[in-house]
């Protein structure tokens, strides 16, 4: 069973996606903060990170994600998506950009094209 990782500072968000990944039929693995992703790191096929993550921008973050694990799987995700947003995910090495946060049929549907179950 594929391992997701989400990132994001609104807890809300975190359980509404962990439930829509596990009944999709992913293990999944939550973070409201930078410092508690470090931790399921080596862990996982696939991190979908908040771009606006509290005091950091997902771009940084994905930069030390990136220099760190190479091959891992990591997908920003945000609500905004318009050009700039997208060059600033591509230049920090992101492997895309999911859009439609908040929309359950989209996420799961963007995700299973990524890491099949």
């Amino acid at each position: 069973m594929p391992k997701i990782l989400v990132v994001d500072d609104l807890n809300s968000i975190l359980v509404k996606a962990k439930r829509v990944l596990e009944d999709g039929g992913y293990q999944v693995e939550t973070a409201n903060s930078w410092a508690q992703a470090i931790k399921h790191l080596g862990a996982v096929d696939l991190v979908l990170m908040d771009y606006n993550l509290g005091a950091f921008d997902g771009g940084s973050i994905c930069e030390l994600v990136k220099g760190s694990y190479p091959d891992l799987k990591v997908y920003m995700y945000s609500t905004v998506a318009d050009d700039r947003v997208r060059e600033i995910v591509e230049e920090a090495g992101a492997d895309g950009m999911i859009t439609g946060k908040g929309d359950d049929r989209m996420l799961l549907a963007q995700v299973q094209s990524i890491v099949p179950v």
